[in-house]
């Protein structure tokens, strides 16, 4: 399994076929699934509690996501480069970029906060309650600026 770190988890390794992961119990039943979709993974469990945010692009400009990326890239660009693994320092220095620095940034409430206007915040709210006790059933749910 995994263990929290920071205000994430750790990203999804594949183990088994290309673009699928599976945990498993004691008992060899599959506890946990993992696909990829076309941008994120999907995780799911059966009878499982989900906990689903979503962000407006403005909140995370692109220029801001660029220089992470390239961080990134150029940190395990010199690990390569020096043909050994990541050190302890390195993946702390990633799951910080991916983790904390990003809910640093979300929680500074940049860009233009469309849902602080009641219009916009009502019709997310709509679509949240669209498929309740259909598809899903909606515990709580809270819409922020």
């Amino acid at each position: 399994m995994w263990h929290k770190r920071g205000t994430g988890v750790p990203p999804v390794k594949n183990h088994g076929q290309e673009g699928h992961a599976t945990a498993h119990d004691q008992d060899g039943h599959a506890t946990l699934k993992v696909r990829h979709g076309a941008y994120l993974p999907h995780w799911t469990r059966d009878g499982a509690i989900y906990a689903v945010n979503f962000r407006l692009a403005d909140s995370l400009p692109k220029p801001v996501l660029e220089s992470w990326k390239f961080e990134r890239k150029d940190i395990i660009k010199t690990a390569r480069q020096m043909k050994r693994p990541l050190s302890a320092s390195e993946e702390e220095r990633l799951d910080k970029l991916f983790s904390e620095k990003v809910e640093k940034y979300l929680d500074e409430g940049r860009g233009a906060c469309w849902m602080r206007r009641d219009e916009v915040a009502a019709r997310v709210a709509g679509a949240l309650e669209h498929f309740d006790g259909k598809r899903y059933r909606l515990a709580a749910w809270c819409i922020m600026p």
